[in-house]
């Protein structure tokens, strides 16, 4: 009969200590914000979109940015998926990889320079040159986080050159 309740003891000792550490692993989790909780998502601004350059290789738009993390922790900038458009129409895109980190709690410039080919650079310029045209941008920004990417988008629409007279 002995040999019968030794297994039935270690088992239960067993069961004590998994449930003692599953009690200690909850409360170490609680005690970390944001642990639990999925990120809030950062708030982004478009202080600017310019033509930087333009040349023979095509132009390059520079994109000022102001992004504000309401989070008690510092959260990644990884990636900006964006489009060009002109007039409402679409005329280049691309991706960006960047590695700037907005701070907990904080704010943090970013700027990005945004490359456009030799014929849409065309196109572009052309408009400009015929008069008043809608330079916009539609961007993903793509942060990471320990619960994946947080995909954040945003528009932007400035008016670029002068009216015909």
């Amino acid at each position: 009969m002995k040999l019968a309740t030794r297994p039935m003891r270690r088992a239960a000792t067993v069961t004590r200590a998994r449930s003692t550490l599953l009690i200690f692993g909850l409360l170490l989790l609680a005690a970390c914000p944001g642990v639990l909780l999925p990120p809030e998502r950062p708030t982004v601004t478009v202080n600017g979109l310019a033509v930087e350059s333009a040349s023979l290789l095509g132009l390059a738009l520079r994109l000022d940015l102001s992004l504000a993390n309401p989070n008690a922790y510092g959260i990644p900038l990884r990636a900006i998926d964006w489009e060009a458009r002109l007039d409402g129409q679409p005329v280049a895109r691309g991706r960006l990889d960047l590695s700037e980190t907005i701070p907990a709690k904080g704010t943090a410039p970013v700027a990005a320079t945004l490359t456009i080919g030799p014929a849409q650079a065309l196109a572009i310029v052309a408009a400009i040159e015929r008069g008043s045209a809608r330079l916009g941008l539609a961007a993903t920004l793509h942060f990471q986080t320990r619960f994946g990417d947080l995909a954040v988008d945003v528009a932007h629409e400035e008016t670029v050159g002068q009216p015909a007279p």
